[in-house]
């Protein structure tokens, strides 16, 4: 044994010894395949350890305490008030015991018993350590501590949650078949366990699908502590040292670099296992084939290579192994089947995006990798819904400078003979010319080079700006003042790179939607859709979305007919270039629908509605946002369609899938708990109408101003429920609340602003208050018949309002005319839906 052999074999000593007897056998095949020496050195440490586990640690002159029996036969004892049922787990310092409580209830609990014989100094320390960690982590996904004491012979066990019928991870989704959209929720879930026993100041280490259970109920927990770390050690006394060899404790196919190499632990090291973790569970196989190498090699391929991307490795055929040991060959269909999905299509959905997250989570230096559990989760979140990730592909320069720092040597030799080769050249007459031109052609890349790192610059400015926008710190301007000057900024500073000031372009319509603000909208839909038709071939695919986008800003701003006429643009240059089952004509689809459903053409409404369900089900499966929203607008049209039954159930699908991928307190969750109430109203149950108003104000109030579409609209349907119950002083002062709100936010000739000044009026006429009623509806009738048309149901109800007020007014004249004009619109009504119908 030399000197430097001794680390090795230490190395394997300390992985093979945590697990149970049973798999070290199995351990030792893959760790040792290829050093028969390695193996008998740590076979044989091995043998002394299970007579006399502190060897390592006593002096050589210890005699060694008699053989000890291990505990083979606790079914049926008690310990402390449980009484054990069986053997469930088994680790390198305890054995893990099935048991119930019978004193006081019957309860299932898992018990943790230092093993007989294993009760040294350290091996207590590292018990007492877990136990410490454990009492700290109450958290609904991290098994909790329930109960701790001595046994009767002196040996501490504490008892923790039982997860019951829990199985790992990746078998749970495997067996399942979950899609790719279900698994990234469950793991958003361990991520929030994780970064909450960071927030706790411990760390796991030890993350891998083993020690991540999920029950029958599909209730993940994470379990297993025993190699966690405490980062502040004034939390507990008995925290161990880091250069102790059982710290190093790990398994190496989800040991982060600085695991291996002994460096110190952070938070670091568990996202590196969650990010081996997430490729695990999107593509099956492990990031590294560690299967019958040394150690030594082991930990070079750790360290030093960068792993395959998972879209990548879901095209690959090998055989991989359990943690029982047991092998299975796994191949594309396999895989993707596992997923509800074909090869190509499970491909192209991890390229880009989910390659990109997972392979930062999994970087080698820690300070490159997410900053936390919750950043990375957050990460994948905004996959999720659609936005740009924050994981970008390593830069060509960082790979070139890892390769040479791994390859000094080659690196080194190739250079010399480099520059042999161009002295030799230089001497060489005839190479001039070529030398100059080489030389020419690298100054003119010098020039390319700094003229992109100034691009870089200015985007960076303007990216900065836009991020200002909504920084409460900033001093100067409103947030909108801000928003327009970073917005014009966009337009003026990026003139010379129309992809990307198209592409900002299109951030800033977003946000602008969001904000409420729609004529800004309609402006920098313009501007954008310019620039595309300037920079792209009439053909292209973003000529399509900026005549989307487009139709959006139209369509928020009432000009209907325009709309429909851009949305159908968009949708034939879509099938065109695209394809019929390309997403983005399901996102055109939705818009569509949603417009023909306030227009009244509810069969055009549901027609698009229902394909638009179908290809984004197609292509995302059933619980993606994308997905959930086109079933919303599904939803909403059986409102129209004055099938509530059906409407109510289905929305009540869509808030149950949305809380559980966008949270509970998602804009989106607010919008459909309005349509809820909608439904509520038409069946005349208040009380629930009254319950989903309050939870979709609570919603907003923590998002939005009181002048934001959004609330006024929900606003609005308060004032309805009062109404509805008679209580019309409280309806009056919520029906002017909502129009003052509309006219600042959207303008007085806004289709949902006559919204308003109807409702009001309808209220007004009702209480007798004709003279101020009347101004109110005339206005509603003047804006819905210039935007909506003569025929419109909205134009027709405000024609009817207006013949109920001169009516109960008394005033014949214009009662006439109204009648005369409620005719006409009847008319013209009929003459639309017979055009339909042709």
């Amino acid at each position: 044994m030399t000197p430097d052999r001794w680390p090795h074999v230490l190395e394997v000593f300390n992985a093979a010894v945590e697990r149970p007897a049973a798999e070290r056998g199995a351990f030792l095949d893959e760790a040792c395949t290829a050093d028969a020496d390695l193996r008998r050195e740590v076979e044989s440490l091995l043998a002394t350890y299970d007579d006399d586990p502190d060897f390592l640690e006593d002096p050589a002159a210890r005699v060694p305490e008699p053989e000890v029996v291990e505990d083979a036969s606790l079914d049926g004892h008690r310990i402390g008030p449980y009484k054990i049922l069986r053997r469930i787990g088994e680790g390198g310092m305890g054995a893990v015991y099935l048991a119930v409580r019978e004193d006081q209830y019957r309860k299932h609990v898992a018990l943790k018993l230092v093993k007989r014989g294993m009760d040294s100094e350290p091996i207590l320390r590292r018990f007492r350590s877990e136990r410490q960690i454990l009492a700290l982590l109450d958290h609904p996904h991290i098994a909790r501590l329930l109960d701790g004491g001595i046994t009767d012979q002196g040996r501490p066990y504490f008892v923790m949650e039982y997860v019951e019928d829990g199985i790992p991870l990746d078998a749970y989704c495997d067996q399942r078949k979950l899609p790719i959209a279900e698994r990234l929720a469950l793991f958003q879930t361990v991520c929030a366990a994780v970064h909450f026993a960071h927030q706790n100041l411990v760390v796991h280490r030890d993350l891998k699908p083993s020690n991540i259970l999920v029950s029958k109920e599909g209730r993940v927990k994470l379990v297993d502590f025993g190699v966690a770390k405490l980062l502040d050690p004034d939390l507990s006394p008995i925290t161990l040292a880091l250069t102790q060899p059982e710290v190093r404790l790990m398994t190496p196919e989800y040991a982060s670099p600085e695991q291996v190499k002994g460096e110190a632990i952070t938070t670091a090291s568990d996202v590196y296992a969650l990010g081996v973790l997430l490729y695990q569970l999107l593509t099956g196989h492990r990031p590294y084939r560690l299967k019958g190498r040394a150690t030594d090699e082991i930990a070079r391929v750790i360290c030093e290579e960068d792993p395959e991307r998972p879209s990548t490795a879901v095209g690959r055929t090998e055989e991989v192994y359990d943690s029982e040991g047991a092998t299975r060959t796994l191949t594309p269909q396999a895989v993707s089947e596992a997923r509800q999905t074909q090869p190509d299509r499970l491909r192209r959905s991890l390229s880009g995006d989910l390659d990109n997250i997972v392979l930062k989570a999994m970087q080698k230096e820690p300070q490159r990798r997410y900053a936390s559990a919750e950043a990375l989760t957050e990460d994948v979140q905004r996959y999720l819904t659609g936005l740009p990730v924050l994981a970008r592909p390593d830069a060509t320069w960082y790979r070139a400078k890892k390769f040479i720092r791994r390859n000094q040597v080659t690196v080194g030799m190739a250079a010399v003979v480099f520059l042999l080769v161009l002295g030799f050249g230089v001497v060489m007459a005839v190479q001039t010319a070529r030398i100059a031109q080489q030389a020419h052609a690298l100054e003119r890349e010098r020039d390319r080079v700094q003229h992109e790192a100034e691009k870089t610059a200015q985007v960076k400015t303007l990216v900065s700006d836009l991020f200002k926008v909504v920084d409460p710190n900033a001093v100067q301007g409103s947030p909108v003042e801000r928003l327009e000057a970073a917005s014009q900024r966009v337009i003026q500073d990026l003139e010379d790179q129309p992809e990307l000031q198209a592409e900002l372009m299109d951030e800033v319509i977003t946000i602008y939607i969001n904000l409420g603000l729609y004529e800004a909208v309609l402006s920098m839909a313009e501007a954008s859709l310019a620039v595309r038709k300037a920079a792209f071939g009439p053909d292209d695919p973003a000529i399509a979305w900026g005549e989307h986008r487009l139709g959006e800003a139209l369509h928020l701003n009432s000009r209907f007919a325009e709309a429909e006429a851009q949305y159908q643009k968009a949708l034939a240059l879509q099938r065109a270039a695209l394809g019929d089952d390309h997403i983005d004509v399901a996102r055109t689809l939705v818009r569509l629908s949603r417009l023909y459903r306030g227009a009244g053409q509810l069969e055009e409404a549901e027609a698009c509605a229902v394909e638009a369900l179908a290809l984004r089900r197609a292509a995302y499966g059933d619980t993606h946002p994308a997905t959930i929203e086109a079933l919303y607008q599904f939803a909403d049209t059986q409102i129209s369609l004055a099938t509530p039954d059906a409407a109510d159930s289905l929305l009540r699908e869509v808030l149950a899938l949305q809380r559980t991928v966008l949270g509970g307190d998602h804009p989106d969750v607010a919008w459909t708990l309005v349509s809820l109430a909608r439904v509520a109203l038409q069946q005349q149950q208040y009380d629930a109408a009254e319950a989903f108003l309050q939870d979709a104000r609570a919603i907003y109030r923590e998002r939005y101003s009181d002048d934001h579409p959004d609330v006024s609209r929900t606003l609005s349907w308060v004032g309805r429920l009062h109404e509805a119950q008679q209580e019309l002083d409280q309806a009056e002062a919520i029906y002017r609340k909502t129009l003052d709100a509309r006219r600042r936010r959207l303008g007085n000739e806004h289709t949902v602003t006559a919204g308003s000044m109807l409702s009001l009026g309808e209220l007004l006429t009702k209480r007798g208050r004709y003279r101020e009623a009347e101004p109110l509806l005339r206005e509603a009738l003047f804006i819905r018949r210039a935007r909506r048309g003569l025929g419109h149901r909205s134009t027709l109800r405000a024609i009817d309002a207006l013949v109920t007020l001169y009516d109960g007014w008394g005033r014949s004249p214009q009662l006439a005319e109204h009648r005369r004009l409620q005719a006409a619109a009847h008319r013209a009504q009929e003459d639309a839906a017979d055009q339909t119908t042709e």
